[in-house]
């Protein structure tokens, strides 16, 4: 299989939502689109900002200190003309507001009414949020891509099916989606990244204390360390395709046959964090990053 490539962010937005689209609800049913946009004075105490989306796809940028905004585009669909109009009286704004936890804020979007079948109709949101890089950042959607970038705080992401992408972070990162590919680009610190099924591909910066952890289904993970990187690592695809070593490192880790797959265990320099990698079907490669892959 070939290796994943980092793809370019609007194509792999127009790519997710197109599949949003085709299975919340079909492209070709009642529908009405609109803006969304909004911004708001930064709270002075804001430290986590929690993002609630109930469908749809959100990329996080940095900005200035100060102010936080939002824009995109929202689409309602639904099985007819009727439906449509509930979801219609229905105002798709954000609301945002202090949550009981000290420092946490929570920028959150209407759910469908009642009574409105989520197989039949939907609320689809995808838009781009700007806030300061210092702000961790929460998201969880039902459905869709998320992808957050130069930030220089803690990150959490779930999604229930979309890929994910992270560039230029820093900080404790803990990602899972339920189906798709992930994409870590220049991160450093604590990693947790788990796909059900999806290609994973890491370029690793710098490891953290809690180690890098990295799991799917199927197909591949490719994680780049640095050639100076000290660690303990724990390599295991569960089934290798056949006649294939499915897994690979250039850090001089033996790797051994393990009932129907691979296994490589084994410290690296004085060893140090754990990098913890699982496959259940498919293969591992662990590279020393070069220059190339450092951009």
């Amino acid at each position: 299989m070939t290796v994943l490539e980092l793809p370019r962010p609007a194509r792999v937005r127009a790519k997710i939502l197109a599949g949003i689209c085709l299975a919340a609800a079909g492209c070709g049913t009642p529908h009405e689109e609109s803006d969304v946009r909004a911004s708001w004075e930064q709270p002075a105490d804001l430290a986590v900002l929690r993002v609630r989306i109930p469908l749809g796809s959100l990329t996080v940028h940095a900005t200035e200190p100060g102010s936080i905004s939002l824009s995109g585009r929202a689409r309602k669909t639904a099985r007819d003309d009727a439906e449509l109009s509930r979801l219609k009286d229905v105002a798709f704004e954000p609301s945002f507001a202090a949550t009981s936890d000290s420092g946490v804020y929570e920028l959150s979007f209407p759910a469908l009414p009642d009574g409105v079948d989520p197989g039949e109709g939907a609320m689809i949101l995808r838009a781009e949020l700007y806030l300061a890089p210092e702000i961790a950042i929460d998201v969880e959607t039902g459905r869709g891509f998320l992808s957050v970038r130069d930030r220089q705080a803690d990150v959490r992401l779930r999604s229930g099916s979309g890929d994910v992408e992270l560039e230029g972070v820093r900080g404790t990162i803990d990602v899972f989606t339920g189906s798709g590919g992930g994409i870590l680009h220049r991160v450093a610190g604590t990693v947790s990244l788990e796909t059900g099924e999806g290609a994973v591909l890491a370029y690793i910066d710098e490891l953290g204390a809690g180690g890098l952890r990295l799991k799917t289904g199927g197909p591949s993970i490719v994680a780049h360390l640095p050639a100076d990187s000290a660690f303990d690592l724990e390599a295991s695809v569960l089934r290798s395709h056949e006649g294939k070593v499915g897994v690979r490192n250039s850090f001089g880790v033996d790797v051994v046959e393990e009932r129907s797959g691979h296994r490589a265990v084994g410290r690296v320099g004085a060893g140090g964090p754990t990098v913890a990698l699982e496959v259940g079907t498919g293969w591992i490669s662990v590279p020393v990053r070069d220059s190339e892959t450092s951009k």
